[in-house]
């Protein structure tokens, strides 16, 4: 098997229903794949529902009853050791793929996965309201209906290129990301003491940037994220402060430490502070302050939006390795995201100078 998707799940059947949908239309083979639901203790057991939709790909749906332990970590731990993939994709249960999404979730892995140990994730665009959802029509993702996602913005304004953003690991969440089997072997899987919402993806994603795992942005697997209630409220708050303190304790190190800087977001009144004030995207405004610091304990300059650039419009990998050691010139690479994947990939995972800035379109 070469791939599995990995879905937790609760209480969302019509959600998670149209992501199953969605990937009936995949580009790669049938019996290359499968999807490993880890029900975690919904109300109902929603198998026959599943087996009803008469997908010809192998579902492997799994109920386990809820408990004190329950929580997402502990579910995608389970769907780890369901799977049967060389490569394991972590899913949202709402969220709808492209006919393409496994074949460019693939695509570094078979590219470049023999020499480096990958942590893979991508964007999304998230419904404003309830739309129907039909696998063969597309949807049209305008800007009235559907939000951009705030990582977007970080990249507009840092890069890319990963290999020069020092949050990249604060990027990674577990909506949509792939790593390989070997690497969650080496290193382990999501710590089931992260209870309730937030950060145990975050907490994955640093232990595997700590042990030399590259973070790589796809900007080719976006997915829709399907429209639901959702609230930052004081429980949300309550619930991630406390994992936030948890990661502390694991890793009581200033860069973790500095993620305090979100409870300006996450904390209602402090957002709500922020807003008063004019800050529209109080997120991105945490996010550039926890760069900038991360940038300073590595005496990296901040970014500064109004540098000069000297701007290379596709060049080849070779022009790259030859402006590794320019030092004394900033540089913004500008090429295509899908007809120069391969660059965009050898940007991020070779690359050692962090005065290039890379913008896939």
């Amino acid at each position: 098997m070469r791939i599995s998707v990995i879905i937790p799940y609760y209480n969302r059947e019509d959600l998670l229903l149209n992501t199953l949908k969605s990937f009936q239309l995949q580009t790669i083979n049938k019996d290359e794949y499968e999807i490993v639901i880890i029900d975690d203790g919904s109300n109902e057991n929603i198998e026959h529902k599943i087996k009803a939709l008469k997908l010809d790909f192998n579902v492997n749906y799994n109920y386990f009853h809820r408990d004190s332990k329950s929580c997402a970590a502990l579910a995608r731990n389970r769907g780890i050791k369901k799977s049967k993939g060389e490569i394991l994709v972590f899913l949202d249960c709402d969220q709808i793929v492209s006919p393409d999404f496994l074949e460019e979730h693939l695509y570094p892995f078979d590219k470049f996965g023999n020499n480096n140990d990958i942590l893979q994730f991508g964007t999304r665009k998230s419904m404003r309201r309830t739309i129907p959802y039909n696998p063969e029509q597309q949807l049209i993702t305008n800007k009235i209906d559907f939000g951009d996602d705030s990582r977007d913005y970080v990249f507009q304004i840092f890069s890319h290129n990963m290999s020069i953003v020092k949050g990249s690991w604060h990027l990674v969440f577990s909506n949509n990301i792939s790593t390989s089997k070997k690497v969650i072997d080496k290193f382990g899987g999501f710590d089931d003491n992260f209870r309730g919402w937030g950060l145990e993806d975050t907490e994955f994603a640093y232990r595997l940037y700590k042990n030399g795992v590259k973070i790589v942005y796809n900007p080719n697997i976006e997915v829709i994220h399907q429209y639901h209630e959702n609230f930052f409220d004081d429980k949300r708050y309550t619930e991630w402060n406390r994992n936030f303190n948890y990661f502390i304790s694991k890793h009581p190190e200033i860069p973790v430490q500095l993620q305090g800087i979100f409870l300006d977001f996450f904390d209602p009144v402090k957002r709500a502070a922020k807003e008063q004030k004019g800050i529209r995207f109080v997120w991105l405004d945490c996010f550039i302050k926890f760069e900038n610091a991360l940038r300073c304990l590595d005496d990296r300059p901040v970014n500064k939006i109004n540098n000069l650039y000297i701007t290379l419009i596709r060049p080849d990998i070779d022009e790259i390795e030859m402006i590794q050691d320019v030092d004394d010139k900033v540089y913004q690479v500008i090429c295509y995201k899908d007809k120069d994947k391969d660059l965009v990939y050898w940007m991020q995972l070779y690359n050692t100078n962090p005065n290039i800035k890379l913008y896939a379109v």
